[in-house]
């Protein structure tokens, strides 16, 4: 999974859940502006093919003071393995054999002709394209200016599997 998760910090959790009726709504709106302007960057970064990478990139209010924005594209077939993770990490340099499967429905073709498209896929190396990485790096550098416009610190983090 990739992904980027906003959280209030410990101590200002504490501290917010003390006085939760008048502060909660500010933070709560501040954290929603944090991560639908994160989204939105995110959506600028990933790369465009047919536009499902940036489409699929979602904001999940995780709790009261926690959100989650993360690509949700997946592939075709069963294994519905997420799209973005050999987008963000490159491919062909893990040995991976794209999911045949996927693309004989992706294309509409049989499985024959599938395995022989994948196999040409998985004989290139795809360059990595951290776009979750790049959205990370500039919301770090956005934190001060969000957390100056609400009284709480605002940490992020970024998980990459």
């Amino acid at each position: 999974m990739i992904s980027i998760r906003l959280d209030g910090d410990k101590k200002t959790k504490n501290k917010l859940n003390a006085v939760i009726s008048g502060l909660s709504k500010t933070v709560m709106e501040t954290l929603d502006k944090v991560a639908y302007d994160t989204q939105a960057h995110m959506k600028s970064e990933a790369p465009y093919h047919t536009g499902a990478l940036a489409r699929s990139i979602t904001v999940t209010s995780l709790s009261t003071f926690s959100r989650m924005i993360e690509p949700k594209a997946t592939n075709f077939g069963p294994n519905k393995n997420k799209y973005a993770n050999p987008i963000e990490s490159g491919w062909g340099t893990i040995g991976a054999f794209p999911n045949v499967t996927s693309i004989s429905l992706y294309y509409g073709v049989d499985m024959k002709m599938a395995f022989a498209i994948a196999a040409g896929i998985a004989s290139k190396t795809y360059p990595a394209n951290p776009f979750v990485k790049r959205t990370y790096e500039w919301l770090k550098s956005k934190l001060d200016d969000y957390s100056s416009q609400c009284a709480t610190k605002i940490t992020a983090i970024y998980k990459s599997s």
